[in-house]
């Protein structure tokens, strides 16, 4: 009998720290997909408020892929500063809002889709902006950063 309760007490210890175990792990999991999404919502309330190119470009990874307000798709940071220092050089006083904000993420790739409020005074003969859109970006996380 001894020998039985022994044997059952050894696997309820086990149990119990395997339990204890996977909870530890799903904590970890979610405390670092918590930090994973503060970081994106960060950036993408830089994005959204920007002043100036350089407040951006940081931000972005080497090989950006824009898709976004004009024609045709740009590839890499030239392009993606060249788009934004059109808009800057035709608009002053830009406000971003965000709207809603949804981030998914599996710790290597994340997607942060949000809606968003932009005005913006026209210069240069350009009308003025008052506009709300969806935007969805593609976050590779490398080196620890997004």
């Amino acid at each position: 009998m001894t020998k039985i309760r022994s044997a059952y007490v050894a696997v309820l210890m086990g149990m119990l720290a395997t339990t204890a175990l996977a909870q530890a792990n799903e904590t970890a999991s979610a405390s670092s997909s918590d930090a994973d999404k503060a970081a994106i919502r960060k950036s993408e309330q830089i994005i959204a408020t920007a002043t100036s190119v350089d407040e951006v470009l940081p931000l972005y990874d080497k090989n950006v892929i824009l898709d976004d307000f004009t024609p045709g798709r740009r590839h890499g940071l030239t392009a993606l500063r060249k788009e934004m220092e059109g808009f800057f050089q035709n608009y002053t006083d830009a406000k971003g809002e965000i709207l809603s904000l949804d981030i998914e993420s599996d710790g290597k790739l994340a997607f942060a889709n949000s809606t968003q409020h932009i005005t913006a005074k026209g210069k240069n003969g350009m009308p003025d902006l008052d506009i709300a859109l969806r935007q969805t970006d593609c976050y590779r996380k490398e080196n620890g950063r997004w």
